[in-house]
């Protein structure tokens, strides 16, 4: 895995903290849908599976970078935070 990869403990983390929903799937992945004020914000998969498996899909999605996404999960970024910068992210 690379360095700084997400991983899964990461990725549930994630759907923690933006309270997101999680939709279960019969394969090998969940679907995690985060919402505010009940407008769907984005989705992503869950891989469920071996520990320590990459998530490294989940910062495209989310619109940052990769060390974004980390500070987001280590609560430098706060949800707040997050969504502000999503909502007004020129690029989308």
């Amino acid at each position: 895995m690379a360095k700084g990869s997400i991983t899964g403990e990461h990725a549930v983390t994630l759907v923690k903290k933006l309270k997101a929903e999680v939709h279960t799937k019969r394969r090998g992945h969940d679907l995690v849908v985060v919402y505010f004020n009940d407008e769907r914000l984005t989705q992503f998969g869950l891989r469920r599976g071996k520990k320590g498996q990459p998530h490294d899909h989940i910062p495209d999605a989310l619109r940052l970078s990769r060390h974004d996404t980390r500070l987001l999960v280590s609560c430098r970024i706060t949800a707040e935070q997050w969504v502000e910068m999503f909502t007004n992210d020129p690029n989308q």
